[in-house]
C-alpha cells in the first residue's frame, strides 16, 4: 500500500517512522506539509493535487485534525478513488453521513478507529462485537484530559483550576481546553462509537453534552464518602426503535472498572443483549499509540478492502433522551440532592439551577444492575 500523508505533526509523523521501522506492506510515498521536512525520505508537497491525482497512491491518511481544510481534502481524496484513513473525531463526527455516502460512491474504504479511543483498539473491537451480537449500550470514559483533571483534584486534593493548569504545562490540554472540558470531544466519540455499533448515524447535536467545568474540589470528596468517584461519562443505550445518548458527570463505585481508570486513560464497555460488560482500556491519546491504530486501519484495508468497519449506515439514529428514567444526583450552590429522571429532564434541571448565582452540578449515578436492565 502505498500512502500519501496530509499532516506531519506529532502523529502524522510517529505514523511515518512506524511504517518506516517494520515492513507491514505500508510505504508513505508523499508527506502533504507547508514546514519543509528534511528528515524523511519521501516526496513533501504543500499542494493536495500531487497527492489525490497520484496514481500509484491508493491510500490517504489524514492527520491535519479539524474540519478546514481536512474536509476538503479527503473528499478530493475519495472522488479521485483513493481510501482514507483518519484520527480526526471532528471531522469524522460532524460529516459522517457525507463522507461514508461518498465512500459508498465511489467504492473506497474510510476508517478512523484512531478517532475514537486513540491508541486502544476500540472501533475495530466493537465492530467485531456488533457483528455477532446485539448491542444493548456502550460507554466509558472517553477522554483523558477530563480524567486526568479529575484524577488530579482527587488525589492532589486541588481545585479545577488548578488541575486545568498543570494539564496544560504537561501538554495534556490545549491553551483553550474547551472541548476536552465541556465535554465536546467525549461527545464526538460518543457518536462515532454508537454508529459504528448501531449501523445508524448518530449527529452530535442529539447528545446531551455537560462537562467537568462545575466539578469543586469538595464533590470529589463527598463522592468518595459515600464509595464513588467522579467521572465523566459518556453512554448510549438502544431502547427500542429509539436511542439514549448523553455526556455528563458520573458517580462510580469503588468497585467498577471506570473507577480505576486514572490519569489520561480511557475506558470503553458494551453490553450485548443478555450478557453483561466488555470493557477495554489503556491510553486514549499519544503519537505512537494513536498511530498504531492508523497503521492497524491500513493494514486492514489492504488485506481486506473493508468499507467503513464492514457496516451498511440505514439512516439517522432517532434519539428520545426522555424515554428512560436514571438515577441522578444535583448539587444547588451546596445541598446535595437525589432525584429519578430522564436525561432530558436532568439536564433541564441543571439548567435551572445553574442560572442560580450559587451554581450547581449534575452527576449520573452509575450502579449498572439498576440502569441497564
Amino acid at each position: 500500500m502505498n500512502v500519501g500523508l496530509l499532516g506531519f505533526g506529532t502523529v502524522g509523523s510517529s505514523f511515518y517512522d512506524l511504517t518506516r521501522a517494520e515492513d507491514k506492506g505500508v510505504k508513505v510515498t508523499k508527506i502533504l506539509s507547508r514546514r519543509v521536512l528534511t528528515d524523511v525520505s519521501c516526496a513533501v508537497t504543500a499542494d493536495i493535487e500531487d497527492i489525490v491525482s497520484d496514481p500509484g497512491i491508493d491510500t490517504v491518511v489524514e492527520l491535519i485534525g479539524g474540519l478546514t481544510p481536512a474536509y476538503d481534502h479527503v473528499c478530493r481524496a475519495i472522488k479521485t478513488g483513493k481510501n482514507v484513513v483518519t484520527a480526526n473525531k471532528h471531522l469524522i463526527a460532524e460529516r459522517t453521513a457525507e463522507l461514508y455516502a461518498l465512500s459508498e460512491k465511489y467504492d473506497v474504504s474510510l476508517k478512523f478507529t484512531a478517532a475514537s479511543g486513540g491508541g486502544i483498539p476500540w472501533l475495530t473491537s466493537l465492530s467485531r462485537a456488533s457483528s455477532a451480537e446485539n448491542i444493548l449500550s456502550l460507554g466509558g470514559i472517553m477522554n483523558g484530559t477530563s480524567n486526568y483533571i479529575l484524577s488530579k483534584m482527587y488525589s492532589d486534593n486541588l481545585p479545577f483550576d488548578e488541575a486545568l493548569k498543570d494539564a496544560q504545562s504537561r501538554g495534556l490540554a490545549e491553551a483553550d481546553p474547551s472541548a476536552d472540558v465541556y465535554g465536546l470531544d467525549a461527545c464526538r466519540k460518543l457518536a462515532l462509537s454508537s454508529t459504528v455499533a448501531f449501523e445508524k448515524i448518530f449527529d452530535t447535536k442529539d447528545v446531551l453534552t455537560y462537562g467537568i467545568q462545575d466539578i469543586k474540589a469538595n464533590d470529589t470528596f463527598k463522592a468518595d464518602s459515600y464509595g464513588y468517584k467522579i467521572k465523566h461519562y459518556a453512554y448510549c443505550e438502544r431502547r427500542g426503535d429509539a436511542f439514549t445518548s448523553f455526556v455528563c458527570p458520573a458517580l462510580f463505585p469503588f468497585s467498577s472498572a471506570e473507577a480505576s481508570v486514572s490519569g489520561v486513560n480511557n475506558v470503553f464497555s458494551y453490553k450485548p443483549y443478555g450478557s453483561g460488560f466488555f470493557s477495554l482500556s489503556g491510553p486514549g491519546a499519544g503519537g505512537r499509540a494513536t498511530a498504531l491504530n492508523v497503521l492497524a486501519d491500513c493494514i486492514d484495508i489492504s488485506r481486506k478492502k473493508e468499507r467503513f468497519y464492514g457496516k451498511t449506515l440505514s439512516g439517522k439514529a432517532h434519539t428520545d433522551n426522555g424515554r428512560k428514567s436514571f438515577k441522578w444526583l444535583i448539587r444547588r450552590g451546596e445541598k446535595y440532592d437525589t432525584f429519578n429522571a430522564s436525561p432530558a429532564s436532568a439536564f433541564n434541571e441543571y439548567e435551572k439551577n445553574q442560572k442560580d448565582k450559587q451554581g450547581a452540578l449534575l452527576a449520573l449515578i452509575c450502579e449498572r444492575d439498576e440502569y441497564d436492565d
